[in-house]
């Protein structure tokens, strides 16, 4: 395993903490383990929610449009096995079948599994739960009140719950059965890489709203911060949309990772933002949850971004752009490049549905007419 420092959970917390604004107020997320006055700044030249114009006269659309409202033939399954192409490049497979032992045995409320590396227990229960069984970080710990310890012994790893076992069970499976629902409300069972990030996209923004009070004292309540609270209270800050978002991707099989970066607003103070990473057909992109949140159609200005996009449109700063990771060493390991601008032409749109047949994503531009936009090969 390369010597890489991948953050734990709270470190990774810290990291994208920061002035952390939904939408129109970039400064979202996590900074280096420092925080920052927050900032009410628009992304440059770029249309908000708030900026919508009330569409008029839009035509009757002649194509057969598919979003959340009608996707009623999916039969997804909850994949207790998760890990990233990243990661998967961190951990070999080995530490991934320890890491998969424990999903096992946390979804049975086994008090224990096997574990020979003392190092990797800790992963199991920090960073690795957070980004690929959330459920976890709530629920599931390492350490034992009782003992007042964190307990690993002679190649096993003890588990301790949150709750009682017999309780505990009934919401684990209460998870997995909301992740199930949700994927099979807003995907079919054919639908291309892309289909999934934008039907997915689509039910984040218009399902999810920010949690401005969690912003104004996230630093003392960063425990509380994870993927499932926001799927659990349906509102979250920056690490946590994105982190729910990357967590449906992959339960629907498509390649992707949350990922941060940091940006300067109008006074030059420095922001931290999460969102998350995409690689499709061999291209990667940039889709921001977060800024996409809407009551209303939403925009796609954050959807398939390029690199030039997040850097020159919304002022983030290429070089910080980092995958769970604090250091030079580690960033000039997990390239992060996204340089197609296919999708530059619904930037300045906001989503109606898509037209599987045809293959096009039907939008509304700015003025309000529909507009079609071809995402064929």
């Amino acid at each position: 395993m390369r010597k890489i420092r991948l953050l734990s959970t709270v470190l990774t917390i810290s990291m994208m903490l920061g002035g952390c604004q939904a939408g129109n107020k970039p400064g979202d997320g996590k900074t280096k383990e420092t925080t920052t006055t927050e900032t009410t700044a628009a992304p440059t030249n770029t249309p908000t929610p708030t900026q919508t114009p009330t569409p008029t006269n839009t035509p009757t659309p002649t194509v057969k449009i598919e979003n959340i409202s009608n996707n009623d033939e999916g039969h997804y399954t909850f994949q207790p096995h998760l890990f990233s192409t990243a990661y998967a490049a961190e951990f070999d497979e080995t530490k991934q079948e320890i890491f998969y032992a424990y999903c096992d045995a946390i979804r049975e409320g086994a008090d224990s599994f096997e574990c020979p590396d003392e190092d990797f227990y800790y992963w199991c229960f920090g960073c690795l739960s957070a980004f690929f069984f959330p459920f976890a970080e709530k629920y599931v710990t390492m350490y034992s009140q009782e003992k007042g310890t964190y307990s690993w012994k002679d190649g096993t790893g003890y588990i301790y719950y949150t709750l009682p076992k017999d309780e505990y069970l009934k919401k684990e499976k209460e998870f997995e059965a909301t992740i199930e629902g949700i994927l099979n409300d807003c995907l079919a069972d054919d639908y291309s890489d892309l289909e999934k990030a934008l039907a997915l996209y689509e039910y984040m923004t218009l399902n999810y709203t920010y949690d401005y009070d969690m912003y104004d004292h996230m630093v003392e309540r960063q425990d509380e911060l994870s993927a499932f609270r926001c799927l659990e209270e349906k509102h979250g800050i920056c690490c946590e949309i994105a982190g729910l978002y990357n967590y449906l991707l992959l339960q629907a099989g498509v390649n992707s990772d949350e990922i941060g970066g940091d940006m300067k607003d109008w006074e030059d103070k420095i922001e931290g933002h999460s969102w998350v990473y995409v690689t499709l057909d061999g291209q990667s992109y940039h889709i921001d949850p977060t800024w996409g949140v809407s009551d209303q159609n939403p925009p796609l200005s954050y959807f398939m971004m390029t690199d030039d996009v997040r850097m020159e449109r919304d002022g983030f700063m290429k070089g910080t752009f980092s995958l769970g990771v604090s250091d030079d060493e580690a960033r000039d390991a997990f390239k992060l490049v996204a340089g197609d601008s296919k999708f530059k032409p619904v930037w300045d749109g906001f989503y109606v549905g898509m037209d599987r047949e045809s293959q096009c994503i039907v939008y509304e531009d700015f003025y309000g007419q529909q507009q079609e936009f071809s995402y064929a090969k």
